[in-house]
């Protein structure tokens, strides 16, 4: 096979990539990689360290051997791009997108998150030659991300610089970073500094990947191809960690030799792992080693780890802990319901604490243990980056281990949430992540049985499937989110087959049909059925909604047993964590710091809030009483939350120079106050506030307040409905408002600016 080495520069790659010409063929696997892999290959390229080669097919469109297919992202920041392949990259997919994320930010969750993350470097960090701690990410529904939005939603690159924060998405257009943001860099720090910093950046701008190219011919040759890639797939590993490990530990302990006979030898481990060439698996049993002796475990700290804690010994001692005593304990059904570890189990991370708790502590108190466990699921706490937030929850755990009060910070935020009432499940649709596996693993604890072969107890064959079928709502036009988590549970997909077009009292009927077959009465197999399904969550009460249910009902009506449906059985499964984490016990060590509890309100009514409308969608939970958006110059909408009730209003305010201005304003509206008093109420407060610069109007909710936290679910829908009808109401006046901005401007010599 002829192979011809070369270079090519990793940004031009990209903006290949960009304009269709750089693609993949049709057979690679999806972009898997997570934000901390992303973060780590940065800091790779930033130190000019070698990322592999990547193997490339020279084509073109007209003799292309497979379907191309664009890299991941392309499409979402490039709507109008076409294929036009002239490089199919066979081995390098997932270094290639994980950069093209990082510096073309499309709009895609990354593995584990339910939000776009964006990627950042400290420059000052970066001057101090601390590449470890420079390079970061924001989830761009954080609050630190919001912060530095303008008011077009877009990021704020002179606010940024401000605080030596640089983002990769400035890198899209190399010649932007050298005329609009070097010049800054010039006078912000001094020249050791500034030489410092050109370094790791020219490393990256300037970096070759080595490539390994097949020329045209093997357009002609598909098969060989395929056959090629496979054999990459096979036995192609990255270099990582774990092999660097591997190689400098050699003398003391044959780590890949070691990792094989574990393999082979121990079950349990051999199904945490699925494939021998799985190494994330034994790369976690050292971390746990690390934890236990104290050490971080950020690669590059591990790495540096020698043979007092990683040797034959300790490597036994790890492996007898999770062979034994681990995995076992997490196989148990009716502690974690996880009867098939690859499929259902929350997180990787999880593994790795609970081996180094073994390791650590002599006594476990199996309470805090879950406790801990269970909130760390629930709140999602590893789906990022997690090697910070495992150690931190480490410390922590030990210490609650031997101080009945020192909540760790993932337990205290998740009671928390559960006393305020702001834990939903309901809103969960995506599949996949941690909060879903959880939810299931609730399920498998009750140790459910399928609705039409209740006698058969496999199960690793249930699979998640609908309540309220997808197919009789469809055809009933019910508008209702069928997807949610609430609405799902496991059956057999034979049995999901036989009820996906039947409304719910239809297959109830036939489960009870089911039973009286064996030989019950009518009354018998109806308890039966209420038996089996009670395990699923569905009580009596919730019994009655399905039974109730039938084709004959409008679509109303069955949106409103769906929606009755759906909140109960959240309500129960809320109920039945509690238990398990033992709310009740630790739940009277919390406070109720204010601060903390108008952040919870906040991040509560943006969910409702942005449901409703998009307005505040570039908004985050902030510990202050308000929550505003500028909707053009001078005007806000903010929302209120007080001691004893709620409130809406539009600020107005174009700046200290402009009084005459903001009164003009309040003036045209209050003219128009029978039309707010029209959608609003008439109990509208009209603050002209004439001894004062601004003005304000204003609706208060009395309905709730900060601490009445069991009414925040009815306050916040009324602050949203009202939010909306007013954010309708100014956005009618708004060309008005803008042309009396104008003509005012104007007679003052100065035009309206956005500043």
């Amino acid at each position: 096979m002829n192979l011809q080495q070369g270079r090519y520069n990793l940004l031009q790659l990209l903006e290949s990539a960009y304009k269709g010409e750089v693609m993949l063929p049709d057979f690679q696997r999806n972009f898997v990689w997570k934000r901390e892999d992303i973060e780590e290959l940065i800091k790779s390229l930033l130190e000019g360290m070698f990322i592999g080669t990547f193997l490339i097919l020279d084509t073109s469109p007209n003799v292309i051997p497979f379907e191309p297919v664009f890299i991941t992202g392309v499409k979402e920041v490039n709507p109008e791009v076409k294929a036009n392949p002239h490089k199919l990259i066979l081995d390098g997919q997932q270094r290639l997108t994980a950069m093209f994320y990082a510096i073309y930010c499309p709009n895609i969750p990354l593995k584990n998150t339910e939000a776009p993350y964006r990627f950042f470097i400290n420059l000052e960090k970066l001057a101090n030659d601390n590449v470890e701690d420079a390079v970061f990410s924001w989830s761009v529904k954080s609050y630190e991300y919001a912060s530095y939005l303008d008011e077009n939603g877009n990021l704020d690159i002179s606010k940024l610089l401000e605080k030596k924060i640089l983002p990769l998405s400035i890198f899209q257009r190399k010649n932007e970073y050298y005329k609009n943001v070097y010049v800054k860099l010039q006078s912000m720090f001094d020249d050791k500094k500034l030489s410092k910093i050109d370094k790791y950046i020219e490393n990256m701008l300037g970096y070759d990947v080595l490539t390994l190219s097949l020329d045209f011919s093997y357009n002609q040759k598909p098969e060989e191809i395929a056959i090629l890639f496979e054999r990459i797939n096979k036995t192609g590993i990255r270099l990582s960690t774990y092999d660097l490990l591997n190689a400098r530990l050699y003398k003391y302990i044959k780590l890949r030799e070691e990792w094989e006979k574990v393999f082979e030898e121990n079950p349990n481990i051999r199904k945490l792992a699925d494939r021998v060439d799985n190494t994330n698996v034994p790369y976690s049993f050292i971390q746990a080693l690390a934890l236990s002796k104290g050490m971080g475990i950020k690669s590059r700290e591990l790495i540096k780890i020698d043979n007092s804690v990683l040797n034959k010994e300790t490597w036994n001692k790890v492996v007898d802990v999770a062979e034994n005593k681990l995995l076992p304990y997490l196989g148990q059904i009716d502690e974690f319901g996880i009867p098939d570890i690859n499929k259902w189990l929350p997180y990787n991370p999880l593994v790795t604490l609970l081996t180094a708790f073994y390791l650590s502590l002599n006594h476990i108190d199996i309470e805090k243990i879950k406790a801990w466990y269970w909130s760390a699921v629930f709140t999602e706490r590893y789906s990022g980056s997690s090697e910070t937030s495992t150690m931190k929850d480490f410390r922590e755990v030990n210490l609650w281990m031997k101080d009945e009060e020192s909540l760790p910070e993932v337990v205290r935020d998740f009671l928390t949430q559960l006393s305020k009432d702001l834990f939903v499940l309901k809103n969960l649709t995506r599949s996949g992540g941690a909060k879903y596996r959880g939810v299931f693993n609730l399920i498998f604890m009750n140790k459910a049985r399928d609705f039409y072969y209740p006698e058969n107890l496999a199960f690793n064959d249930l699979e998640d499937h609908h309540i309220f079928p997808k197919a009789f709502l469809k055809e009933k036009n019910v508008e209702v989110e069928a997807d949610t988590l609430m609405n799902r549970t496991l059956i057999f997909s034979e049995t999901n087959r036989k009820i996906s077009n039947k409304s719910p009292a239809e297959y109830i009927e036939e489960m009870i049909k089911k039973q009286m077959e064996i030989g019950l009465t009518r009354q018998q197999a109806e308890e039966k059925v209420k038996e089996i399904l009670k395990a699923h969550f569905i009580d009596d009460e919730m019994y009655e909604i399905l039974k109730s249910t039938t084709k004959n009902l409008s679509a109303e009506e069955i949106k409103r047993n769906f929606e009755r449906f759906v909140s109960k059985r959240e309500k129960l499964m809320i109920e039945r964590i509690k238990e398990i984490i033992s709310f009740e016990k630790y739940s009277k060590f919390l406070d109720n710091n204010p601060r903390k509890l108008n952040k919870l309100f906040w991040k509560s009514l943006l969910e409702k809030s942005n449901q409703k409308f998009n307005l505040f969608s570039t908004r985050s939970s902030t510990p202050d009483t308000f929550l505003s958006k500028r909707i053009s110059k001078g005007l806000e909408l903010v929302y209120y939350i007080f001691k004893n009730y709620g409130a809406i209003g539009t600020y107005i305010d174009f700046g200290k120079e402009h009084k005459e201005l903001n009164k003009k304003v309040f003036d045209f509206f209050y003219k128009h106050r029978a039309e707010f008093e029209k959608v609003l109420g008439n109990d509208i407060e009209w603050k002209r506030n004439d001894k004062h610069r601004s003005c304000l109007i204003y609706k208060k909710i009395p309905d709730g307040g900060i601490y009445r936290t069991k009414t925040w679910d009815e306050l916040q829908n009324k602050m949203v409905e009202h939010m909306f009808n007013l954010y309708q109401i100014v956005q009618k006046f708004l060309p008005q408002v803008q042309q009396l901005a104008e003509q005012y401007f104007e007679g003052k010599g100065n035009k309206i600016s956005d500043d």
